[in-house]
């Protein structure tokens, strides 16, 4: 089976920028949390992955000069993330967004498989979907989309 590039081709993702990126979890396995309904405002409750995922994304946020993850909501079979590269956050000679996304990949597949007691586990799709924030209103509608996403979770899979 031939894969699908998802790349923009030609562009350069270690480019200063923002981009909204979305990972799945393998088989879409809902390992990540569970979304609930409080007081009318859906919160998600994270499972130890989910922790897990977690303190990868703030780790990376808060070590990885050049990175800054703005915005993320760890959904129970998909991660939504906005990551500034480069100016954007400060930095000075970015990693391209590639390599950011096989690390955060990387050690929660680790973790994952350590909590789970099994070496072979698989957490994530091979692949992960990325979209170039191009301008400030393209911004705006990503960081509206992952604030609600955890209703519209609710409302897909009539809990509410």
């Amino acid at each position: 089976m031939i894969r699908k590039n998802l790349r923009l081709n030609g562009f350069d993702y270690s480019q200063n920028g923002f981009y909204f990126v979305t990972i799945c979890t393998n088989f879409k396995e809902p390992f990540l949390s569970e979304i609930v309904c409080r007081v009318e405002q859906p919160i998600s409750i994270l499972t130890p992955v989910g922790k897990a995922v977690e303190e990868t994304i703030q780790y990376i946020h808060n070590n990885y000069d050049g990175v800054s993850v703005e915005k993320y909501c760890i959904m129970p079979n998909h991660i939504h993330l906005i990551i500034a590269l480069g100016d954007a956050c400060g930095g000075h000679g970015n990693p391209p967004l590639r390599d950011v996304i096989g690390r955060l990949k990387s050690f929660t597949t680790k973790r994952f498989r350590e909590i789970r007691h099994s070496p072979h586990l698989i957490l994530w799709q091979r692949d992960y979907y990325e979209h170039i924030i191009r301008n400030d209103e393209d911004y705006a509608e990503k960081w509206r989309y992952i604030d609600e996403n955890p209703m519209k979770w609710l409302i897909t899979h009539h809990k509410i």
